[in-house]
């Protein structure tokens, strides 16, 4: 799992060295294995789904309405527990891992943008993890240099409740540039373009295609045409 440590070192006059580490489990990306995995609510939604997603792969996930796209995340994540089948990760089954660490090894961009109260700064970096440099280039990555520079107090703008003082785009790629400081070694991304305008939308599709290198990623989708940009033809279909 990574982690950031920053240390202020007397004999380099205060300057920060930031120490990044990330265990062998995850080193070489993240394999995921679905096997005959049962879940859901009341009743199973997920009924024996099977597949494998190789390690720095883009697959989407594409369904209709009650399909099990979003229980099938819920699952991964551990919000909700299998019924049956296993969820496995670089062979491990997610059962047998910690919560913290399983959901460090994994990032999540929703359909509604999740933002607090407080600076664009703590918003990005709620546990003070990385440095104003590592903030900086997330933000550039995902297009919303030119927003930030245009805001009196850059960084420090104070974000209202649910990022009320924000449009729905800037709020979507604000959760975009949070997943691509942590760089997670899976990232699911649920229906993250289907609310936002065009613009907005290519600026999301760049990010995904550029902004993680190492990453697995698995794009839950109700069109297949709102993912077909980034993900070409590594597309599963989940009916």
């Amino acid at each position: 799992m990574a982690r950031q440590l920053e240390r202020g070192l007397p004999h380099c006059h205060n300057s920060q060295v930031v120490l990044e580490f990330q265990s062998n489990w995850l080193a070489s990306g993240a394999r995921l294995d679905v096997q005959e995995l049962r879940a859901g609510y009341a009743e199973d939604v997920l009924k024996g789904v099977t597949f494998s997603v190789e390690p720095r792969m883009k697959v989407g996930v594409v369904g209709t309405t009650g399909c099990g796209k979003s229980s099938m995340l819920l699952a991964l994540l551990r919000i909700i527990e299998p019924r049956g089948g296993r969820i496995v990760i670089n062979g491990i089954d997610t059962r047998d891992i910690g919560l913290a660490t399983l959901r460090t090894a994994l990032g999540l961009v929703p359909q509604e943008p999740m933002l607090f109260t407080g600076t664009l700064r703590h918003n990005l970096d709620p546990f003070k993890a990385y440095t104003d440099g590592r903030i900086k280039k997330a933000v550039n990555c995902c297009h919303l240099e030119s927003f930030v520079k245009s805001l009196p107090l850059g960084l420090d703008h104070q974000v209202s409740d649910e990022g009320g003082n924000l449009s729905f785009g800037q709020r979507q790629l604000l959760c975009l540039a949070r997943m691509v400081l942590r760089q997670p070694a899976l990232l699911l991304l649920d229906e993250a373009t289907s609310a936002i305008d065009p613009a907005t939308q290519e600026s999301v599709q760049d990010t995904i295609n550029h902004a993680f290198p190492t990453s697995t990623m698995l794009a839950v989708a109700h069109r297949l045409e709102t993912i077909m940009e980034f993900l070409g033809h590594q597309v599963m279909m989940l009916l």
